[in-house]
């Protein structure tokens, strides 16, 4: 008989503590704060039945958080689409019908507004002139600039041509010059010393094959 008088009182005891449990969750969710009941609600399902304390704060925490990423995004968007409308309420861009849904595109108006622009914000390129020096070993220099990046890419092109690199694409140049340190101090100070690849070639076949 005293078995079943303790096996009731733990039983008891592991329901009160439940309950307690969820008060304590509820009531601590309402205290940080105006809740929205669906969040709640939504909590309680996901975290499942019985679930612990921690449990039910983690899934709350959750579903708080996406919901806050939902409205940035939202935000966002009304911040993109309010952009386009006066971009193009300008006469900056032109919108047409594709088969992914509307594209843009820059009218002359606009090409002109991104070369001023570009002008104004982009850093000053830094003198293309290096002291050229012959190297004993064939150098290529491989880049992959983006296209907003063009006045990098240019001045890029024309140091390397400066140096004595000849273009064999239009993202590869190879050549017998070396690599001026100033040349890296100024592609680190333009950000772009990490789109850029220098490698020495040590077997002449390679450039053959080129």
């Amino acid at each position: 008989m005293k078995l079943q008088i303790h096996g009731a009182s733990s039983s008891s005891s592991s329901s009160l503590k439940a309950k307690g449990s969820l008060s304590l969750f509820v009531l601590e969710a309402l205290c940080e704060g105006a809740m929205r009941a669906s969040d709640l609600l939504g909590a309680f399902l996901d975290a499942g039945y019985g679930a612990s304390y921690g449990k039910l704060r983690y899934e709350l925490s959750r579903r708080e958080a996406v919901r806050a990423l939902h409205q940035r995004n939202a935000r966002a968007m009304q911040r993109y689409h309010r952009l386009l409308y006066q971009l193009k309420r300008a006469g900056l861009v032109v919108s047409r019908p594709s088969s992914k849904g509307t594209a843009f595109s820059l009218t002359p108006r606009g090409r002109d507004k991104l070369g001023k622009l570009r002008a104004m914000l982009l850093p000053a390129s830094p003198p293309a002139a290096y002291t050229k020096e012959e190297s004993a070993r064939w150098i290529i220099v491989m880049f992959d600039i983006p296209e907003s990046e063009r006045k990098k890419r240019d001045w890029l092109r024309s140091v390397l041509g400066r140096l004595g690199f000849t273009m064999k694409q239009k993202s590869v140049f190879i050549g017998k010059a070396k690599i001026p340190e100033q040349f890296l101090e100024d592609m680190r100070k333009l950000g772009i010393f990490d789109n850029v690849h220098i490698l020495e070639v040590t077997k002449k076949g390679s450039i053959e094959e080129m």
